[in-house]
């Protein structure tokens, strides 16, 4: 019976997740061996799917013998990473183990948790050069493509680079642009004429937004982010567990964020369902009744306008925000406009999963998506751990460009 059920929920997962690249097309083709090393290499990013369908090849004998000690062991750490299916297997397929299988099975869970090198959650490691990366001297904002303006276009760049001894910035990489091209020109030229102080060399990261305010119209196009999302059946498939797709819509999701009409506060309980547009629309006009805060602050106001709660100051309870319509939250950012000091408001929203770019972007990266374990690898340890034991030539430049940095300082 926990074969037959094994096998039946490996093949649900095959199913819901049909384009798991040559894993799954090897498992279908039954070419086990090949299935059995893609599903490996997973297992080392954290894939819990992957645990778990190693461990029914394990269990089932496909390509191998069967062997009930292995899948086990999987089956508890496909469980410990979240995998919904797999703690009553694994409870199961361990309390039937005998005692002498009991000690080899401790054993091999051990030897596939050694494996792992990104472990689950968004536990991240940050890298030290980035966490202490100082701010530059001189910053050139980005020039507005004419095409893009004259289309209404907005989006973003994500860059890694160094800094050299004399405060210049070299050895560019684009972690992440959307839409793809059109604003990477420009963004590097900008970069390029950055200047940090001289003496401190470093490796780093910035995101350098391209945001269109035209007097009159919406920040985002509701109809063109439901064709994007729904009809090219973009959430289909990123749910369906392809990368590629999970990718681009972590890459949708950032532009929204980057566009500035709401902040998303990203609640892990909510269930993953498909974000709802109309949460977007109608864009408020929301202003601050002053103009200098300390810091970003989420705020909650009564249906005056009146904010009654300050997570980070205190000092604004009382204060007011002038075109709120009913209670709710906001978020609350201090920027420069023009050498005036102004206070930036955003409706925040509590929503699930399903709307934060993160969440996508390490779904994308866990199923083996390598421009997303790059833009993860940029910041993260454990991801630029991985891929410099997997020799990938852009992970292996930036330790060579690291190393050099501090044997410079």
């Amino acid at each position: 019976m926990l074969k037959r059920f094994a096998f039946l929920l490996l093949c649900c997962s095959f199913t819901l997740r049909a384009d798991w690249n040559q894993a799954l097309l090897a498992y279908e083709q039954q070419d086990y061996n090949t299935a059995r090393l893609h599903f490996s290499e997973l297992v080392k990013v954290g894939n819990a799917n992957a645990m778990f369908s190693l461990a029914a090849m394990y269990f089932n004998g496909e390509g191998q013998d069967a062997d009930k000690v292995q899948a086990a062991a999987l089956f508890k750490l496909a469980a410990d990473f979240g995998h919904a299916d797999a703690t009553a297997l694994a409870a199961q397929l361990g309390a039937s183990l005998q005692p002498a299988e009991q000690t080899n099975y401790a054993q091999m869970v051990q030897q596939w948790q050694q494996q792992v090198m990104v472990p689950a959650g968004p536990a991240m490691l940050t890298r030290p050069s980035v966490a202490t990366a100082a701010q530059p001297i001189r910053r050139v904002e980005p020039r507005y493509p004419v095409d893009a303006a004259r289309r209404g276009q907005s989006g973003y760049v994500k860059m890694h680079y160094r800094v050299d001894e004399q405060g210049r910035v070299t050895d560019i990489t684009v972690l992440d642009a959307y839409p793809q091209q059109l604003f990477i020109k420009e963004a590097l030229k900008a970069l390029q004429s950055w200047r940090y102080s001289s003496g401190s060399p470093q490796l780093t990261v910035t995101e350098l937004s391209f945001t269109l305010e035209i007097p009159g119209q919406a920040r985002l196009n509701i109809p063109r982010l439901e064709q994007a999302l729904f009809q090219s059946k973009l959430w289909d498939l990123a749910v369906a567990g392809s990368a590629e797709h999970q990718l681009i819509l972590s890459q949708l999701l950032r532009h929204l964020v980057t566009q500035g009409a709401h902040h998303f506060i990203i609640d892990p309980v909510l269930p993953l369902t498909a974000p709802d547009l109309n949460l977007l629309q109608p864009e408020l006009t929301v202003k601050a009744d002053f103009t200098t805060i300390a810091q970003q602050t989420l705020v909650t106001v009564d249906p005056s306008g009146v904010i009654t709660t300050a997570e980070a100051d205190p000092a604004l309870i009382g204060k007011q925000l002038s075109g709120v319509k009913t209670a709710g939250q906001f978020l609350l950012e201090p920027r420069i406009v023009n050498t005036k000091a102004e206070v930036f408001v955003q409706p925040a929203l509590t929503v699930s999963r399903a709307w934060s770019a993160d969440y996508w972007l390490e779904q994308a990266a866990r199923n083996g998506q390598i421009d997303a374990q790059r833009n993860l690898a940029a910041t993260d340890q454990h991801w630029l751990n991985y891929l410099l034991a997997k020799q990938d030539p852009v992970a292996i430049s930036w330790q060579a460009t690291g190393l050099l940095a501090q044997h410079n300082h």
